[in-house]
């Protein structure tokens, strides 16, 4: 339920997104993944997995994983990832170019 609302406001506060490819008005871009949890490898791997691929078609983009609760043991992602709190990013706008 809470990642549907999260999608939700997700098409509600972009022009456009495509899966999780995001463009914004001024032309800026962000990579979006969402995901209740990463702690588990398989999980982990299949997230970061795809953003990175991702980024390899869109290199511009900002790469941002949002998840419900932190991950533990905490995770060490790539340096083009940004971890998000699902909430926080809800929150806060400096979240987004």
């Amino acid at each position: 339920m809470e990642i549907e609302r999260l999608y939700q406001r997700l098409h509600r506060r972009f022009w456009s997104i495509r899966k999780f490819h995001a463009r914004f008005p001024d032309g800026s871009t962000a990579l979006i993944q969402v995901s209740v949890d990463i702690s588990e490898p398989v999980v982990y791997k299949r997230e970061v997995r795809s953003l990175v691929q991702a980024h390899s078609e869109f290199p511009h983009a900002r790469c941002q994983l949002l998840v419900l609760e932190p991950p533990y043991p905490p995770v060490e992602l790539p340096d083009n990832i940004e971890l998000w709190l699902a909430r926080e990013w809800l929150l806060e706008p400096i979240a987004l170019p």
